[in-house]
């Protein structure tokens, strides 16, 4: 799944970028500003030791999305959310910033 907020894209490239993204055959779940602001973009597509696909997210970031999108996320992942209130609004980041990403091969 792709995910992205087509509205922060300078509107002359918008619809090239959108067809970018959906040329890759994957689904699209378009965030919108607010949601943006709500930590939406900072979800993290991770997978488990048992090779389960993950989307880790904030508990705001989950609440900010609509049916359709948790939708389109589930058929590809399982959700995970905590609620991270004080690191989103004291510290200014979010899951995404919590979490080290290792793309080191396996030993």
């Amino acid at each position: 799944v792709s995910i992205a907020c087509l509205e922060i894209v300078e509107e002359s490239k918008r619809e090239a970028f959108r067809k970018h993204l959906i040329s890759f055959g994957r689904d699209l779940v378009v965030l919108t500003k607010d949601q943006i602001g709500a930590y939406a973009g900072n979800m993290l597509a991770i997978r488990n030791k048992k090779g389960e696909q993950l989307m880790v997210m904030s508990a705001s970031a989950r609440n900010s999305l609509d049916d359709q999108q948790i939708a389109i996320i589930e058929r590809h992942a399982r959700i995970v959310s905590a609620g991270i209130k004080t690191i989103e609004s004291v510290g200014g980041g979010s899951v995404r910033c919590m979490i080290a990403e290792n793309f080191l091969p396996h030993i």
